[in-house]
């Protein structure tokens, strides 16, 4: 593939996107809630008066945490525990890949994950993405990505990105 097979990046007309900003789109409230992790930059949206939350990449049963962009797992971990205080705001989750939902438990397992890397009580599985291995917080199911203990959230992380 060329360049010319991508569409360009748009250079103009985009507007910053804040933690805590809102949209009104006529009776339909969405918040933009901030959850470095992932990425930087990384945004989960709250549709208040549908009580759904869109983690996208954001929390899910494998958050990659061993890119440039991406958090430390102490970092990610923070924003996590941040995130925590909207879960009386939610009674569903929207999330990324494969079946693209989860179950309101999916955030508590990606901080329990978080605790077990940063004290060494996690099952470190090597895992290989991208032509490297990096380690997976809990043991899964090569064919469905669920965690073997039957928990859902799990974290794959770079050791050199903990702290």
């Amino acid at each position: 593939m060329s360049d010319d097979d991508y569409i360009p990046f748009r250079e103009s007309g985009l507007l910053p996107l804040e933690h805590g900003q809102t949209f009104d789109l006529g009776g339909i409230t969405l918040e933009a809630i901030h959850v470095p992790g992932h990425t930087q930059g990384i945004m989960v949206i709250l549709i208040r008066e549908e009580r759904v939350i869109m983690f996208g990449d954001a929390c899910g049963i494998g958050v990659l945490l061993f890119t440039p962009e991406s958090s430390g797992v102490a970092e990610y971990h923070q924003s996590l525990l941040e995130l925590q205080r909207y879960e009386p705001q939610y009674d569903r989750v929207l999330r990324e890949h494969g079946t693209c939902e989860s179950t309101c438990r999916v955030l508590e397992d990606c901080i329990e994950a978080c605790e077990r890397v940063m004290n060494g009580t996690d099952d470190a599985v090597p895992s290989e993405f991208m032509g490297k291995t990096y380690l997976r917080a809990f043991a899964c199911d090569p064919k469905s990505g669920m965690r073997l203990d039957g928990k859902e959230g799990n974290i794959i992380y770079s050791p050199d990105k903990i702290f």
